[in-house]
């Protein structure tokens, strides 16, 4: 503002600072990015099939954290995301966003950087990078799908689902499962 031409404008500067204050604040708090992200995303069914190795209670958590990183990750696979996103994705608390994001990390299959913003109130969203165990699946199938919004993760897992195991395999995902883990250490010997 101390660069700006007071000419240019007729709000007091404390008035001024007020105003950016408010808006940083509501661009982190809503993790407001000048991207959209990628709307168009495509999922292996290997990468499907590896969320399923985890236990049952963190499948959402993983599955939006994979379209979420699908839809913004950088070159490196690190994305952020804030715990209201994931709340909202996985459709529960933020305090169980909370906690499965805590258990994904200790069990190691995520990263994540938290960012505090020293003397603010706000901090970063965290910075996410997937470390799980993936999976390949046979016959490997990519599905695309279109992804505009962090509400609509959970119902894309299900077309996802559907589209990677077609003809109700899905019903025999103990099986398969099975299958490309016993590949899969075939491979690593």
């Amino acid at each position: 503002m101390e660069k700006q031409d007071p000419k240019y404008y007729q709000t007091p500067l404390k008035d001024c600072y007020q105003e950016i204050s408010r808006i940083v604040n509501l661009v982190y708090k809503k993790n407001i990015v000048l991207s959209d992200g990628q709307t168009e995303i495509a999922v292996t069914r290997g990468e499907m099939l590896t969320i399923y190795q985890y236990p049952k209670k963190l499948h959402h958590t993983i599955n939006a954290l994979l379209i979420h990183s699908k839809r913004f990750g950088d070159k490196k696979s690190q994305f952020y995301m804030t715990y209201e996103q994931i709340a909202e994705a996985v459709q529960c608390s933020k305090r169980n966003a909370i906690a499965h994001i805590k258990e994904l990390e200790q069990k190691g299959l995520i990263k994540v950087t938290r960012n505090p913003i020293a003397g603010l109130p706000e901090n970063h969203p965290n910075t996410y990078e997937l470390n799980l165990d993936w999976l390949e699946a046979e016959p490997e199938i990519i599905v695309t799908v279109s992804v505009d919004k962090v509400d609509s993760y959970r119902d894309i897992r299900t077309i996802l689902i559907m589209k990677a195991f077609p003809n109700n395999e899905w019903w025999n995902i103990k099986e398969i499962l099975n299958k490309a883990k016993e590949q899969q250490a075939v491979k690593m010997q």
